[in-house]
């Protein structure tokens, strides 16, 4: 995939991984890091690489090329950029606030929701553009949609 795509005009970053919870925040989770970004740079030197952190500590954040967030409210993101200022970062994954397309009633036989804030903590959709915006330090911000695909539809579940 990296020697097909290298030259692709819409790959700006690779990827080595999303919430790997059991070894992003330990020295086994760093290591498998560092061999697979030594990897992709042999492949493509001329592209960052970046993982996709559900939460951080000592461990891959510690050892990767381009910090990646996934939700604001998962750890402190101030605290990692102090830590590592030279560290690039960008958020690699956010919250739409369970939102649909065009919908605006509940309906949950149709799994129909109105745009409102449904998130964890009461964050919305605002809230992460506010963020980003306010941390030159973070380069751009993913939003994670959830609907219409088997992955993660919440609060609803997949149907065929």
């Amino acid at each position: 995939m990296i020697l097909r795509d290298r030259n692709h005009p819409s790959v700006f970053i690779w990827s080595i991984g999303n919430e790997e919870w059991a070894i992003e925040g330990n020295i086994t989770g760093a290591r498998i890091a560092t061999t697979m970004q030594d990897f992709v740079k042999r492949l493509d030197p001329t592209r960052r690489v970046t993982y996709a952190h559900s939460g951080w500590g000592s461990g891959i954040s510690d050892v990767q090329d381009v910090m990646g967030f996934n939700y604001i409210f998962n750890g402190d993101i101030d605290r990692q950029h102090a830590r590592f200022p030279q560290q690039p970062a960008i958020g690699t994954e956010e919250t739409t606030s369970r939102s649909s397309r065009g919908i605006f009633n509940d309906n949950p036989g149709r799994a129909h929701l109105a745009p409102t804030d449904r998130t964890p903590g009461g964050r919305s959709l605002e809230d992460g553009f506010k963020f980003y915006a306010a941390r030159p330090f973070l380069s751009g911000i993913f939003y994670w949609t959830g609907f219409d695909y088997r992955g993660e539809p919440h609060p609803f579940g997949w149907r065929r």
